[in-house]
C-alpha cells in the first residue's frame, strides 16, 4: 500500500515536471533551429538555439531574436544601433551619431580567419621558399642577402572575397589582426609586419639593441608619403621567443609584445588606392606582409583575424544615415553579405522583439553560451 502511494507521488511529480516544462516551452524558451549563413561564423546552420522570451534591455552588438513585420521565422541578429541613435554604415564600418566606436568601446571580437596550428600556410601565404625553412617549431627565415627595403623575404597574405570568400565574409575586407610568436636569430633580422587597407600600409618594424627590443610604426601612403606614428622600446633578451600582435580595427592601430602594449595610434581616415577609382573603399592585393631583412629570425604560431564588414545593401543605412526612434533598434547580421536584415526591413520596433539567445543546445560537439560583445578594440 505504501509502495503504490509512493509511486503515484512519484507519477504527479513526474507529470507536474512535464507540465512546467511544456508551460515553460510555451512562454519562457524555445529551441531555435539556425537557417541560412547570415550570422557565420557565430551561429553555423543546422545549429540550435535555446531562445529566452522577454523583452530585454539590449546592450550594443548584443545578440537577440526577433519577428520582423511580415516575416514568418524568427530571426537571430546583432543589436548594432540602440533607440535615438544615427546609424550609418560606411565602406564597411559602423558609425554611431556619425562617428566610429572609440577604441575602447566593447564590440564583438573580430573572427579568426587563419590559424597556423589548424592551417596549411602554403595555402594562404605567398613567399620565396629559397629564403623560408619548415621547422618543428614554425618557420625560419634567412633574410640575411636581403636589401634594406626589398620585399623578397616576406610572406604575403591576401584576403579577399575571390581567394578565401567564405573567411572574408564575402566582402573586400581591410581591417585585419596579426599576432605570432617570433624569436631574432644571428645575426638578428630587422623584422617588419605589414598591414595593407585600401591606399595606405602601416609598416612596423621591430628589431634588436643591447639588452632590448624597438618598434618602430610608419604610415605610408600615395606619391611616398611617410609619417611615423610611434616608436617605443622594450627591456628585454632580444633572443628569446617573444609575442607580437600588430591591429588595425576601425581606424585604430596597436601594437602588442608579450602582452603589454607598445604603440597605439588612431587615423581619421584612410587614402583610396590609386585604382580605386569609384571610392568604394577596397584594398588591392595582398593585406597583410610578414618577414624580414639583413639577418635571421623564427616565425611559430602565426594567427590572423578580420574584423566584421558591412556590406553596402538595401534601403536603411547603407546610403545615408538613418535616424533611430525613442524606442527603435538597428539589428544587423554578422555575415553581412548574406543577410537580410535592418539594412532591408528597417528600425525593429519594440513588438518585433523576441528575446535573446542564450546558448547552442545541439549538435553536441558545439554546446556553447552565446555572448555579445568583449570589452577593447582587439
Amino acid at each position: 500500500m505504501k509502495v503504490a502511494g509512493m509511486a503515484r507521488g512519484a507519477a504527479a511529480a513526474a507529470c507536474v515536471l512535464a507540465g512546467l516544462l511544456v508551460l515553460g516551452w510555451l512562454l519562457l524558451f524555445r529551441v531555435h533551429r539556425v537557417t541560412g549563413t547570415s550570422m557565420e561564423p557565430t551561429l553555423e546552420e543546422g545549429e540550435q538555439v535555446l531562445v529566452l522570451f522577454g523583452k530585454p534591455e539590449f546592450a550594443r552588438f548584443d545578440l537577440g531574436v526577433f519577428l520582423p513585420a511580415g516575416a514568418d521565422e524568427l530571426r537571430v541578429k546583432r543589436v548594432v544601433g540602440l533607440p535615438g541613435e544615427s546609424v550609418t554604415l560606411r565602406l564597411g564600418d559602423l558609425l554611431i551619431d556619425g562617428a566610429l566606436l572609440p577604441p575602447d568601446a566593447p564590440r564583438p571580437a573580430p573572427f579568426e580567419v587563419f590559424d597556423s596550428a589548424r592551417d596549411e600556410l602554403e595555402d594562404w601565404f605567398h613567399f620565396e621558399p629559397r629564403y623560408w625553412t619548415r621547422e618543428e617549431t614554425g618557420w625560419e627565415l634567412d633574410a640575411t642577402a636581403i636589401a634594406p627595403g626589398a620585399r623578397a623575404g616576406m610572406m604575403m597574405f591576401e584576403l579577399s572575397a575571390q581567394s578565401h570568400r567564405e573567411a572574408a565574409g564575402g566582402a573586400e575586407v581591410g581591417d585585419l589582426a596579426v599576432e605570432m610568436s617570433l624569436r631574432l636569430g644571428t645575426p638578428p633580422a630587422l623584422v617588419r609586419v605589414l598591414l595593407i587597407e585600401q591606399g595606405d600600409t602601416f609598416d612596423l618594424e621591430l628589431s634588436a639593441d643591447a639588452g632590448g627590443l624597438v618598434t618602430k610604426l610608419t604610415r605610408l601612403s600615395g606619391n611616398n608619403r611617410r609619417e611615423v606614428l610611434g616608436e617605443a622600446r622594450m627591456e628585454t633578451d632580444p633572443a628569446a621567443w617573444h609575442r607580437l600582435r600588430l591591429a588595425n580595427l576601425d581606424n585604430h592601430l596597436s601594437v602588442e609584445l608579450d602582452g603589454a602594449e607598445l604603440l597605439a595610434a588612431d587615423y581619421a581616415e584612410n587614402h583610396f588606392h590609386p585604382s580605386d577609382h569609384h571610392h568604394l573603399g577596397r584594398t588591392f592585393g595582398y593585406n597583410l606582409m610578414l618577414g624580414g631583412e639583413g639577418g635571421r629570425a623564427a616565425f611559430a604560431d602565426l594567427r590572423v583575424w578580420r574584423d566584421v564588414y558591412y556590406t553596402p545593401q538595401g534601403e536603411f543605412a547603407a546610403r545615408q544615415a538613418l535616424q533611430l526612434g525613442p524606442s527603435e533598434l538597428f539589428v544587423l547580421g554578422d555575415h553581412s553579405a548574406t543577410s537580410s536584415d535592418g539594412r532591408h526591413w528597417g528600425p525593429t520596433l519594440p513588438e518585433e522583439v523576441v528575446g535573446r539567445p542564450w546558448a547552442v543546445v545541439w549538435p553536441p560537439g558545439r554546446i556553447r553560451r552565446l555572448r555579445g560583445a568583449s570589452s577593447g578594440a582587439d
